[in-house]
C-alpha cells in the first residue's frame, strides 16, 4: 500500500460505520447518523455515532497509540 496507512485505516473505518449507520436507517428506520466532532480550538475526535441526533458512541481511530487520546477524554 503506498502512502499513508493510517490515513488508509482511517478511511476504512470510516467506510465500516457509515455501511452499519445506512443500515440502520435503511433497515431498522432508526434515525442514525455519523458525524466529526471539532472544536474551534482544535480538540478534534474522529467518529461521533448519533441516534435521533444524540452521541451514543465516540470512535478516535489511531494506528500507533495504545492508550486513549486526551480528546476522547475532553468530549466525554
Amino acid at each position: 500500500m503506498k502512502g499513508d496507512e493510517g490515513a488508509a485505516f482511517e478511511n476504512m473505518v470510516a467506510l465500516s460505520l457509515l455501511k452499519q449507520v445506512c443500515a440502520q436507517v435503511d433497515l431498522e428506520g432508526k434515525p442514525a447518523s455519523l458525524h466529526y466532532i471539532r472544536t474551534k480550538d482544535g480538540a478534534e475526535v474522529d467518529f461521533c455515532l448519533a441516534l435521533d441526533n444524540t452521541p451514543e458512541l465516540l470512535i478516535e481511530v489511531k494506528r500507533s497509540e495504545a492508550g486513549p487520546t486526551k480528546n476522547i477524554d475532553q468530549f466525554c
